[in-house]
């Protein structure tokens, strides 16, 4: 009785990108033992290669809105991919360069289903980096504020990409919709957008982050272990290993 309460008392979700899903450890299902998700004990890896922050406020919230959970860990994703339903049913992870579906299809070239289509489509008539930036804030904002209202334990960190700031939100916001009438009123226009990136950021509570660092990078803590090869900026299993350990050093 003690263990089924116990277990129920430390239901923990992870949800994220390939750094929390660590499907490249192993060809088969032995990858999810070798998995930091695992090793802290994870009820539920919601994980997924190549999610975007839509993917993951989407499967988070229909989670949560189905189970009781005592802590939810995410992982988030630069702001570059995107997240859509197709006709048969499927959702589809849109990145640079590639696109699969939820059963892991189409991430091989040489796959009838790459959705190449969508991908092209997507970055070509879609994509904005203000618009996907304001969503991720306000799908992070969503969550604090969910977690903090069920007495969740919320722990969050970015996997390979830092939250843009200074110069580089700078030049994010002037791809926001605006007036261009002038240059005056269009450089009004990418302040008053920076702005309102920079006021999400303040609401950012750093007591979810891990260790109190509000856009601490996974990628550069584990700066000082090895890859998963050459090429490949993916933390490989030492660094997955230490970073397991500073998950549980947060919990």
């Amino acid at each position: 009785m003690f263990e089924v309460l116990n277990r129920y008392m430390n239901k923990i979700i992870v949800n994220g990108d390939s750094c929390c899903h660590e499907r490249h450890f192993a060809v088969d299902d032995s990858y999810i033992e070798k998995s930091w998700a695992y090793r802290i004990g994870a009820t539920e890896n919601l994980s997924l290669s190549g999610a975007s922050n839509d993917r993951i406020f989407h499967t988070t919230i229909n989670y949560l809105n189905e189970n009781d959970v005592s802590t939810l860990i995410i992982g988030w994703p630069n702001t570059d991919r995107y997240f859509m339903s197709i006709s048969s049913g499927l959702f589809v992870n849109i990145c640079p360069g590639r696109g699969g579906d939820e059963l892991l299809f189409g991430f091989n070239n040489g796959d009838k289903r790459y959705y190449n289509h969508l991908v092209d489509f997507y970055y070509k008539n879609c994509h904005n980096s203000y618009t996907n930036l304001l969503k991720f804030c306000n799908f992070y904002l969503h969550l604090q504020d969910f977690c903090e209202l069920k007495k969740i334990k919320f722990l969050n960190f970015m996997t390979m990409w830092p939250i843009p700031y200074g110069q580089h939100l700078r030049e994010i916001s002037k791809n926001a919709y605006m007036s261009r009438e002038n240059k005056d009123i269009e450089e009004q226009g990418i302040n008053f957008n920076q702005k309102r990136i920079e006021n999400l950021y303040s609401k950012f509570n750093k007591e979810h982050w891990v260790d109190k660092t509000v856009g601490i990078v996974m990628t550069d803590v584990c700066k000082d272990y090895p890859t998963m090869s050459e090429g490949d900026d993916h933390p490989g299993p030492e660094a997955s290993k230490f970073w397991a350990e500073k998950i549980k050093k947060n919990l």
